[in-house]
């Protein structure tokens, strides 16, 4: 589990809040509909992605005389940010705000439960690529989505997000392991160009080319056995 007394910018209250919607997202990942791809080990990498991702972020921003991130919003953001993804929703389900009604129940203020589901509800790929002009708007008032964007992001490329790739292309999909190649060059390596933050366009660059090192591998070990009698 992680601890969130770890990360020294959490007051003791705040720390006790976040162990308290671990507990609650670890819970709702134990759901059987969720995949290897999406679970709470996931959250978990995105939740410390996120923080490492702050860490420099602030620094920069408090440098350069600039409005400081708030980390609490950060750190609940990540945790809750796969909460009633679109992706694993029943069919004909009622879309709700089930992160801001936990947040709320935990005795976060609506106003700050609602910034956080504004938050969520806007991390996805899909999410920005349907409108981007409401995720330029959000990142005005909401910077600390893109930290969450970033880091959700750094785990779906590089090694973890390859294997994030096929174990989700295998249980969601029928499109095989060329199929999930293909995912590369439809969304994974695209993700670089899409980063909002310098840490996270400086760790994308690296991931990246671990995605480009593994295609160039895949087509010659599938030219190769093309060659095969």
């Amino acid at each position: 589990m992680f601890d969130p007394s770890l990360y020294h910018a959490l007051t003791g209250e705040q720390a006790d809040l976040v162990r308290k919607v671990a507990e609650y997202t670890k819970i709702y990942f134990e759901n059987p509909k969720f995949d290897a791809s999406h679970d709470f080990s996931h959250v978990l990498r995105v939740t410390a992605i996120a923080i490492k991702i702050l860490e420099k972020e602030q620094k920069r921003a408090l440098s350069d005389n600039g409005k400081p991130y708030d980390a609490l919003t950060v750190v609940l953001g990540a945790i809750l940010h796969d909460v009633d993804d679109r992706k694993y929703r029943t069919a004909g389900a009622v879309e709700v705000s089930q992160a801001q009604q936990e947040l709320v129940r935990l005795g976060v203020e609506q106003s700050q439960a609602k910034r956080i589901q504004a938050l969520i509800d806007n991390v996805s790929y899909s999410s920005e690529v349907k409108n981007p002009q409401r995720v330029r708007d959000l990142l005005v008032t909401i910077p600390e989505l893109g930290i969450v964007q970033d880091a959700d992001r750094l785990d779906a490329i590089g090694a973890v997000g390859l294997g994030r790739v096929f174990a989700y292309g295998a249980v969601k999909t029928s499109r095989g392991l060329s199929g999930s190649i293909d995912h590369l060059d439809e969304k994974l390596l695209k993700l670089e160009s899409m980063m909002k933050t310098q840490t996270g366009r400086e760790l994308a660059a690296e991931y990246t080319a671990r995605l480009e090192q593994f295609k160039s591998w895949w087509k010659d070990e599938v030219e190769f056995a093309g060659t095969l009698p």
